[in-house]
């Protein structure tokens, strides 16, 4: 059991799931190219190529992208970057984000406190899928801003 002050409360996205928005803002930089391998993602997320498959096939599986099968197979963004939201992809390899509290009810004379630390935690919840589902993966991508197209030439950009 922890107690105040001995540990602060971090929101943070698992492993799986950074890796599954990286993967998807790759795939979006990397949209227009044709189908991108396992590999390439692995490389660019620098993990293992079995651990970039698993996220790839979940995220597949829930089309969030598309798969191709074959010597030229691999993975690919179909959707505009700007309609997928990292709330998507998130609960893609998660499941859903939803409010709970580990204890139940029974008796006791604890309903009333356990129903409002219920709605408490739903209403986190609601708040966390409501701002993960604004950014989208054009925002990760970065790929609404233009490139710059100056050139440096002893330390001056022209």
């Amino acid at each position: 059991m922890s107690f105040a002050g001995t540990r602060r409360w971090i929101v943070k996205l698992s492993k799986t799931a950074t890796m599954a928005a990286l993967a998807v803002s790759y795939l979006a930089k990397r949209r227009g190219e044709g189908h991108i391998q396992a590999r390439q993602v692995a490389e660019y997320l620098g993990i293992p190529t079995d651990s970039a498959l698993k996220v790839l096939q979940a995220l597949s599986r829930r089309g969030i992208i598309g798969s191709h099968l074959g010597r030229s197979g691999g993975y690919y963004l179909e959707t505009e970057p700007k309609e997928v939201t990292l709330l998507q992809i998130v609960e893609a390899v998660e499941g859903p984000i939803e409010g709970d509290i580990p204890v139940e009810s029974d008796g006791n004379g604890l309903a009333k406190p356990i129903d409002e630390l219920k709605k408490a935690c739903n209403r986190v919840a609601h708040s966390i899928r409501a701002e993960l589902g604004r950014t989208s993966v054009a925002d990760m991508a970065d790929l609404d801003s233009k490139p710059v197209l100056a050139t440096i030439e002893h330390g001056v950009a022209h």
